[in-house]
């Protein structure tokens, strides 16, 4: 149903969608296994070959960018991508203010580790002060691609650093909500497992996965919720960074499909063996039973 009505508004919008989409410049990068559309809007779209033809941020058939981005909320205004200018579901956000794209790089770079792709976004939020530089850099071979994102502001005013998407699991608009190490996401809800993972590289304050217009909602309110909900579901993730003033860089990472080794392993389960009696516990108790059988053996003799 959510398809439907989404796709019934890009057709009433059609027009105007059209025009503005030209606002918004897009950047492929054509790796290997992953496909990286990077907006000039701080958005993007992202392809895998392990799912061919389907992008991994919803709506999938969005083929330049989709309702994935990074956010900055700053003295009570949140500043998002350009959502109204496309087909999207992002509607329980709520009043956003568009990013105002400054620049956005050619991919540059080979793909090796030494010299990976990389494209440089550069936002601000106009008469607000804000301006953001982001690095997005990928190494071919990997299932992950990294974003790195300074803010410059022009006053000590505090903000408030968002990452979040309605993620799109393989080929299925629904997945249950998953956290390991602080990286936060889904997982398919049948075999076999895949993951979509937003990877704090700096340690994020808050959280939330749980069903997408929850998420878009904490996002639009100025707070993630800490929680992460149970049952398949259709799912959205996001990462938060709390009261930054001044100049700072965050740096986060977003994953396709099996869980990279950027993101710390689960502690292994116990392997402590089940506690024995000691030699002489044993020696003790079987001298206890024979002394108590040989008072019986008296007793009964009496």
């Amino acid at each position: 149903m959510r398809r439907v009505l989404v796709f019934i508004g890009a057709a009433v919008l059609a027009l105007a969608s059209h025009v503005a989409l030209a606002q918004v410049t897009v950047r492929t990068i054509s790796g290997n296994p992953l496909t990286i559309n990077v907006g000039s809007d701080n958005s993007f779209q992202v392809y895998t070959s392990l799912v061919p033809g389907q992008g991994q941020f919803f709506p999938t058939g969005n083929t330049t960018v989709a309702d994935y981005g990074v956010f900055v909320r700053r003295a009570g205004t949140l500043f998002a991508p350009a959502f109204d200018t496309r087909n999207t579901a992002t509607s329980s956000i709520g009043t956003f203010t568009a990013w105002s794209s400054t620049s956005i790089s050619n991919v540059s770079g080979s793909g090796t580790t030494g010299d990976p792709f990389t494209v440089t976004v550069v936002n601000n939020t106009g008469s607000a002060g804000l301006t953001t530089t982001m690095t997005v850099t990928y190494v071919n071979g990997e299932n992950f691609f990294r974003k790195s994102i300074a803010i410059a502001t022009s006053d000590g005013t505090p903000y408030d650093v968002f990452l979040g998407g309605d993620i799109y699991l393989a080929s299925s608009d629904s997945g249950i909500p998953f956290t390991q190490s602080g990286a936060v996401g889904g997982q398919t809800c049948q075999p076999p497992t895949y993951s979509i993972l937003m990877i704090p590289l700096t340690p994020a304050d808050r959280y939330s996965a749980r069903g997408y217009s929850t998420v878009w909602s904490e996002i639009g309110g100025g707070s993630l919720s800490n929680v992460i909900d149970t049952g398949c579901r259709d799912n959205g993730a996001a990462l938060q960074w709390q009261n930054r003033t001044g100049a700072t860089t965050i740096v986060a990472a977003t994953s396709f499909g099996e869980i990279p080794p950027i993101v710390a392993p689960l502690p292994p389960a116990s392997t402590e063996p089940i506690p024995t009696m000691s030699e002489w516990a044993l020696i003790l108790m079987a001298a206890l039973i024979a002394m108590l059988g040989l008072r019986r053996v008296r007793k009964m003799g009496m």
